[in-house]
Formats: C-alpha cells, structure tokens, sequence
C-alpha cells in the first residue's frame, strides 16, 4: 500500500512539474514574438540607465528634428513661441522624451538628452498602434500614469488617437498654431458633413443651424471629458478632435479629460474674438473642465512670429506642468 501511494505522489508530481514547464515555455514564446520596435525602444531605454517607471514626455510634431528642440536653458527666459517653451521645459525636467511625427517615430531623447534615431513608420494607422504597444509593452502595468504628450501642429490629430489607448495618462498638452479656414468655411463644412445637406441654400436661417451643430458637436464632447488634462493651443485643433464624426474626436471622447483651450490666431481672416466667443461658449457650458486663455500669434515658425509668448501663455503652461 506504501508502495502504490508513494508511486502515485511522484506521477503527480512529475505531471505537475510537466504543466508548469509548458506554461513557461508558453510564456516564453510569447515573449519572442513581440514586436521588434518594442523590444528597441526598451534596449534604448535600458542604454540609457533608465528604471522603470519613469516620467515620460511625448512630444509630437510635424516634423521630429534635434535641430527644433531648444539647445540651452537660456531659450526658457526669452521663449519665441509657447511650443519653444513647453519643450524647454519639458527637456529641463528629469522625464524621458519621445518624439513623434504624424509620420511616425523618429526618435528617443533620454533622460542623457541623447538621441537616438528609429526607423520611421509610414502609415498613420500604423504609427498610433505602434505607439501605444511601444508604450504598453515597455511601461507594462507598473506604469505609474506620470506621463505627459506635448503634441505640436498635425501631431494633435495623434494625440488624440492616442491619449484613449494610454490608460493612465496624467495630462496631454497640445499646441497648434493657425486657424486653417476661416469660421464660417468651418461651419459650413460641418453642416454639410454632419446632415449630407448641399450647398444650395447655405444661408441666413441655415448657416444658424450649421453653426447650432457645431457648437453642440463641442459641447457633447466636453461633457464626456473628466481628467486628466488636455491642453489644447489653437482653435483649429480644438475643432478637429472634437469632431463627433472625425476619428479624433471619436476617440479622445474616450480618455475622459477637462479641456483646457488656448485659442488664438494669425489668420486674419478669423478675429481673435472668434476665439474668444468660442472660448466663451465652453466655459458657460463647462466652467469647471475647461479653462480658456486667448492671444494673438500661436505660429511656432520664426519667420511668421517674432514676438514673445506672453507673460500670462509662460504662466499657464507653467501651472500645467505643476499638475
């Protein structure tokens, strides 16, 4: 009897031990079968001596460059733009940085502040998957939600696919520049897209409809938002995400965030007061999600601004990164 129970513990064992080298061999498959972006932005990371979880700063735009990024600490005293500000600061802070373009990755500064360059990705539905698995894969769930987007130009349209996917995002800052169309081209074009209509008869007692629409497109979105902090710097952009029929808006609905809006405008075909009847619009909907600051000449480009940001734009992106 001894004997037989004996024989019976050791096949239990010997079948325990089976299931779990095959649950580990599974597990290490699975494993090997990540995707190999993923596997070189954590080689980069691990290069640069980085633990994680650590503070992570995306910063998206048209075009990632080293040569667009601030190169002293002596830019943050006398910012010419608000997106040569945030980036300043961004870099001057102890977060990792990664850029975006709308194309793709295109690099990784570190917290060593060297960069690294990545093969971009073509395809914009490939470029805010890959993003989100990069991130997912390489933070994993000890991510501790410390992360922060700074989208710049078309880079807010993946912001906003993006933020939905990043479970535990802080805070989003996103800085446009022009308004691309004048107001009413806007208005007219929601209409038209939101109720098939035609152009005939676009006018007088219509043209209040496209605009009802549209102010209601905005405020449906703003009702859904609740934290963490979307930053949005320029009114174009604002528009777009908040688009209930533009994939943008359909996912940024998602992420549950108060909007903050900093409006304003160098094309002289929409006045500032746009912007600040919008801005007006919002807060008497949402006061307490949405905090609005406008003024004039958003454009990041030198050749198009020469001025300086204004003291009251530097204090609300400096109360930003204080969240």
């Amino acid at each position: 009897m001894f004997v037989k129970t004996s024989c019976n513990l050791i096949a239990i064992t010997v079948f325990t031990a089976t299931i779990g080298l095959s649950a580990q061999n599974t597990g290490f498959e699975s494993n090997r079968t990540r995707r190999p972006d993923t596997t070189l932005l954590t080689y980069y990371l691990k290069r640069s001596g980085a633990s994680v979880p650590q503070p992570l700063c995306i910063i998206m735009q048209d075009s990632a460059k080293e040569s667009v990024l601030p190169q002293s600490k002596d830019k943050i005293e006398t910012p010419l733009s608000a997106y040569e500000y945030a980036c300043t600061r961004a870099l001057n802070s102890t977060m990792h940085v990664l850029l975006i373009e709308k194309a793709g990755i295109d690099g990784i500064l570190c917290r060593d502040k060297e960069f690294h360059s990545l093969n971009t990705i073509r395809q914009r539905s490939q470029d805010v998957l890959t993003v989100t698995t990069i991130l997912k894969d390489t933070l994993g769930n000890s991510w501790d939600g410390s992360t922060v987007i700074i989208a710049q130009e078309e880079g807010a349209e993946v912001a906003a696919l993006l933020v939905p996917y990043l479970w535990r995002v802080r805070k989003v800052l996103v800085i446009g520049s022009t308004l691309e169309w004048p107001l009413s081209t806007v208005l007219e074009q929601t209409y038209l897209k939101e109720h098939k209509s035609t152009r005939k008869g676009f006018a007088g007692q219509v043209e209040d409809r496209a605009q009802k629409a549209y102010l209601l497109s905005q405020i449906a979105l703003i009702r859904t938002m609740r934290s963490p902090n979307v930053f949005f710097q320029g009114k174009s952009h604002a528009y777009w995400a908040a688009r209930l029929d533009y994939a943008p808006g359909r996912d940024l609905r998602k992420c549950r965030a108060p909007m903050l809006v900093l409006a304003g405008s160098l094309d002289e075909t929409v006045p500032l007061q746009a912007c600040d009847d919008f801005a007006a619009m919002c807060l008497k909907e949402h006061a307490k999600n949405i905090k609005v600051c406008s003024y004039d000449g958003l454009n990041h480009h030198l050749q198009n601004y020469s001025a300086q940001v204004p003291q009251t734009v530097i204090s609300e992106i400096d109360a930003w990164f204080a969240i």
